[in-house]
């Protein structure tokens, strides 16, 4: 009797020690209490976290009372041979103690503790979805059977509240989720029309028999591309695309996706080593004080949208997106006088400019803007003005563009407007002037002479 005694007293201190576990989110983890050569009569198992602790199971003489409305419902398992239980489908809310306590005939004879820790994996499914989009996710399964069951629940960080069933009817669960449902050919749960309230993490679970089987968790990013930021840069300058952050944490994770008109691939997280794409984004770097993206001496390959990704408290969002587009610099505007001669004392003066996406071509009067032109589908850029001899206005040409402004101002000390008809006319008046200005000094010096002549011819003796 007294050997036995020992014997259990020793066993019990031996239970007592407590263990440790590290898991990863979206696995599964069994607790062995590791008692052997002893008929376990009953057991139970409590689960504490923040100085809370809850019943999660309890089996009596093979009689087994798994604890409902707990955080493991659905996802725990038993063994009533040697008390161990399973927990399915693990997430970042399941860490915590485990405590097994185990009767034989004699009474209590140990405590098993564990200590779990989930830590954030990779082995979720991440999807950046467009606000307004249906989407749809999988549950793998090619067909649902008769005695499957799929449940699939939502929540920022862990899952927070069932909401789909196959096995339960439709509820009512208020907005945004009463437009949810369940595909019931294939467990699939359908999303029309996903709203930026929807991001978080779903996770799906499918039970065989009662027991779990498949699950898995899709961490839902729902993002509007209508808010975006619009960054005009110019070619070969160092762009920065502000994370709006004063300074990283060390528990923010961060990430920039780039796409044409989505999200298509990650180019830099400041939780992994910087990778080579291969391509133009094989210079582009963070700045892990604040989660800027730069991006040395950009060029038009650089062009699309840039969009801030940030995990906080255990989901992540999408909180700015940018709009990056990229020109050359505008060129000078050259000003050139039309060869045609003036008409009514009016010239002709063009502005042209090299053409490229958006340039816009102005004139100004002074500082009032007078015209102005833009066209995409020509190779040079051209503004015709008219302007009058008489005017003495300044004109000047503005060449634009997003990223430059070039402007040339006309000399119009340099041009000349008279009309042409009115010059010739002049040039008659003075010929004509001359020729009568010649006319009336011959007939004048024609009758000096001849009065001259006649007073000789009357008086010839004093000649």
């Amino acid at each position: 009797m007294r050997l036995t005694l020992h014997f259990i007293l020793t066993l019990s201190f031996l239970f007592f020690l407590e263990t440790s576990i590290i898991k990863f989110e979206g696995e599964n983890v069994t607790f062995h209490p590791n008692i052997t050569g002893l008929q376990i009569n009953s057991y139970y198992w409590t689960f504490m976290q923040n100085n809370q602790t809850e019943k999660i199971i309890n089996v009596i003489i093979g009689e087994t009372k798994k604890i409902h409305r707990t955080r493991f419902e659905g996802r725990l398992d038993t063994d009533v041979k040697n008390g161990s239980i399973t927990i399915f489908n693990l997430t970042l809310c399941d860490g915590g103690t485990f405590q097994g306590v185990f009767f034989i005939e004699g009474g209590k004879i140990s405590d098993h503790i564990v200590k779990l820790e989930v830590k954030d994996s990779d082995k979720y499914t991440e999807l950046n979805i467009l606000v307004g989009t249906n989407v749809t996710l999988s549950s793998t399964l090619q067909k649902l059977e008769e005695d499957q069951v799929v449940s699939w629940m939502f929540g920022k960080q862990c899952p927070e509240r069932e909401i789909a069933n196959n096995k339960k009817n439709s509820s009512h669960y208020g907005d945004p989720f009463d437009k949810v449902f369940l595909n019931l050919t294939n467990g699939d749960l359908i999303i029309p029309q996903i709203t930026v309230r929807l991001s978080g993490r779903y996770h799906f679970l499918i039970l065989k028999g009662g027991h779990p089987y498949i699950s898995g968790i899709y961490d839902v990013t729902v993002y509007d591309a209508d808010e975006y930021i619009e960054q005009n840069i110019p070619v070969g300058s160092n762009a920065t695309l502000s994370s709006t952050m004063q300074k990283l944490e060390e528990y923010h994770v961060i990430s920039w996706l780039f796409g044409k008109l989505f999200p298509e691939r990650e180019i830099a997280n400041n939780k992994k080593c910087p990778s080579k794409h291969g391509d133009f984004f094989d210079n582009v770097f963070l700045n892990l004080t604040n989660g800027d993206l730069i991006i040395p001496q950009i060029t038009k390959s650089f062009c699309g949208k840039y969009y801030f990704k940030i995990w906080m408290s255990g989901y992540s969002y999408i909180s700015e997106i940018y709009d990056v587009r990229v020109f050359d610099q505008v060129s000078v505007p050259n000003i050139t006088k039309s060869t045609a001669p003036p008409t009514n004392g009016v010239c002709s003066v063009t502005c042209s400019v090299e053409n490229g996406p958006e340039v816009n071509l102005t004139w100004f009067r002074g500082n009032i803007s007078i015209s102005s032109s833009s066209n995409q589908n020509v190779s040079t850029l051209t503004l015709l003005q008219h302007i009058r001899g008489e005017d003495s206005s300044t004109y000047s040409c503005r060449a634009q563009n997003p990223v430059s402004v070039q402007r040339k101002t006309l000399d119009s000390q340099r041009l000349t407007c008279h009309n042409s008809g009115t010059a010739k006319l002049w040039v008659i008046l003075v010929i004509i002037l001359t020729i009568l200005v010649m006319v009336v000094v011959g007939a004048g010096l024609f009758i000096h002479r001849k009065k001259w002549k006649r007073g000789h011819v009357r008086d010839p003796q004093g000649s």
